[in-house]
């Protein structure tokens, strides 16, 4: 099989390197050449001490767009698993287009998926045949990462090893929702009951996510099946990777899952990120392993391959730079407009936390909206508003200011020095109280966000524990759920010991479909207790901003009345008429522009 692999790659190099020299022949030698990264990729896979045939498989698929790496784990009877785990990969490679996309991807699979059904369909013998699947994709600009089953995908970057994927089977389910500590998933009897898989089913939802932090230079990205990590530790694996290239790591991490036993079938695919791009191109499609007893089998198989990228056509290459330059130019003109800009953007509620107790303590001169952005039409009835918050706020003016006046007729002005000094501290007292709670609400605003993108991104399951604390319907449910999983395990394990009682099948059929409909209705109440305590700490923010307000504009009003006091007392007889000139002075603005605002609102 070795043999085969590598003279194939060498035919196809062959042809497609004369190909590339004639497109080089009719191309501009002065063009600038735009290449993805470079990866390079070694796998190795081994049947194991304990199965008869090896049903995992693995494939390869590197294009001038994109480079594509799949693992595999077949399962159901003689033949089925090796069939479905190459029908899947074969199915998926050949779906994609040149430009892949996280929608492409992900129909792709869902294609393999009725593939792998329609074959278990058709034939009897291979009725209920599956397979695991996990594959990442690297683009010019992104990397994907798609899954489905119990394969696993981990990077290693900086000497760290971080797992990428999460195992679709029951037990981690149970570890979600707190039915098990997962201390207690090693060894467990259903510890790897898959919940999805692609073929035994007609429909299926692949995990297909786009990784948000970019692959650098120096990442490695492993693939395997659950052959490896049932007998090697994370750590172990970290430990490998950092002390041995991959073609050595991959073989050593299938020897120590033998040497510990070796009970499944075990392959291991990395990937590694390299500096720049090649030059030159190398198209390679790594034909799908032969692993499973369709076919000649070899117990181990590895490969080593580069993976190196073409000059684009001249046409290509003025198509994005153009492209390239337009947008550069478009972000000079659009950015300087938004730093002049004074409107505001409006943050959204993942960002209070950090943004609501800063936003509202100054308003500078240079972030009030200037008149001349309320050129556009108004209705009615915003006009009517902006008109009334107006004279509110007017009327308050004038009330302070007539007040301010009348100090100068009162001979008490120490016991209001006085009386001011005590609203002050004790408005400022309140503020800080207040603060504290918007600190508060706004922390728990973070958490009732972060458990929305957790439900939606590892499912409801995954914050159920967590929100059965707060909410009683949520609780009541869990339990429920709890108790019918409890009660199709147990069906499980006796059908292990009978697994001809018809009677058993059925009973546990129906307990699948309960315990299904049960999952529903728990992640719906989830769901909906996590939107309705978000919109109550939402508005609870709100609130505490509101009445924060109302106390900055109080002390306000106290620091100037202060200031008034002062000079009423302290001052010389020039400064107290020079005060009472001023406040006579505002007060007749104020006077001015009430009588100019009656008209406009009868008008309105």
């Amino acid at each position: 099989m070795q043999k085969g692999v590598y003279k194939t790659l060498r035919v196809e190099h062959c042809e497609l390197g004369s190909y590339m020299n004639k497109v080089k022949e009719s191309t501009s030698t002065d063009s600038v050449e735009l290449r993805p990264i470079n990866v390079t990729s070694a796998v190795a896979s081994d049947i194991g001490r304990v199965r008869n045939e090896n049903q995992d498989s693995y494939g390869a698929n590197q294009t001038e767009f994109y480079n594509l790496f799949v693992v595999a784990d077949g399962m159901g009877g003689v033949e089925g698993g090796a069939i479905a785990s190459k029908l899947a990969i074969k199915t998926f490679i050949e779906s994609l287009h040149e430009h892949v996309s996280e929608d492409e991807l992900r129909e792709s699979l869902k294609r393999a998926n009725q593939a792998v059904f329609i074959r278990g369909q058709e034939d009897e013998q291979l009725a209920g045949m599956g397979t695991t699947f996990v594959a990442m994709c690297f683009t010019v600009h992104e990397t994907y990462l798609l899954h489905v089953g119990d394969s696993r995908a981990y990077r290693f970057r900086q000497g760290a090893l971080e797992q990428l994927t999460r195992d679709h089977t029951l037990v981690q389910e149970l570890v979600d929702s707190g039915a098990l500590r997962p201390e207690q998933v090693e060894n467990h009897p259903v510890s790897h009951m898959l919940t999805r898989s692609l073929g035994p089913s007609q429909s299926v939802e692949p995990d297909c996510k786009r990784l948000s932090d970019y692959s650098r230079s120096g990442d490695r990205y492993l693939l395997c099946s659950d052959g490896l990590y049932n007998h090697v530790r994370d750590g172990e694996i970290a430990e490998i990777l950092s002390s041995k290239r991959d073609s050595e790591a991959v073989k050593t991490l299938v020897a120590l899952a033998n040497e510990r036993g070796g009970t499944d079938n075990i392959t291991v695919l990395i990937v590694s990120v390299c500096d720049g791009a090649q030059n030159g191109h190398q198209d390679q499609r790594i034909p799908i392993s032969e692993s499973g007893g369709v076919s000649e089998q070899t117990n181990s198989s590895t490969f080593v391959g580069k993976h190196v990228r073409s000059p684009l056509s001249t046409e290509k290459l003025l198509f994005f730079s153009v492209l390239a330059l337009g947008m550069v130019s478009l972000l000079f003109l659009i950015i300087p407009f938004f730093m002049k800009s004074d409107l505001a953007i409006r943050p959204g509620t993942a960002h209070l936390a950090q943004s609501l107790s800063d936003s509202i303590e100054t308003i500078s001169e240079d972030q009030k909206i200037a008149p001349s952005r309320f050129e556009a039409a108004i209705t009615a009835a915003e006009g009517i508003d902006l008109l009334q918050a107006r004279e509110s706020s007017l009327r308050e003016q004038k009330e302070d200011t007539v007040r301010y006046i009348e100090f100068f007729e009162h001979d008490q002005l120490k016991q209001k020095e006085q009386l001011n000094r005590e609203n002050n501290r004790r408005e400022n007292k309140e503020l800080d109280r207040v603060r504290i709670q918007i600190e508060r609400a706004t922390r728990k605003l973070a958490v009732w966000h972060q458990r929305k993108k957790d439900s939606e991104g590892k499912g409801a399951l995954a914050v159920a524990i967590e929100v059965a604390a707060v909410s009683d319907a949520v609780r009541s449910l869990k339990l429920q759920f709890d108790q019918i999983t409890w009660k199709y395990l147990r069906k499980m394990e006796a059908l292990r010991y009978e697994p001809d009682n018809i009677e058993l099948k059925e009973q546990l059929l129906e307990l699948q479909q309960e315990r299904e409909q049960a999952l529903l209705t728990l992640s719906a109440g989830i769901r909906d207790t996590i939107k309705e305590e978000g919109s109550k700490t939402e508005a609870e923010v709100a609130e505490l901003i509101i009445r924060k307000d109302a106390l900055l504009a109080r002390l306000t009003r106290n620091i100037r009345e202060r200031e008034i006091l002062t000079v009423l007392i302290d001052g010389s007889a020039s400064e107290r008429k020079a005060l009472r000139e001023e406040l006579e002075a505002e007060l007749r603005v104020i006077e001015s522009e009430q009588a100019q605002l009656k008209p406009m609102n009868v008008s309105f």
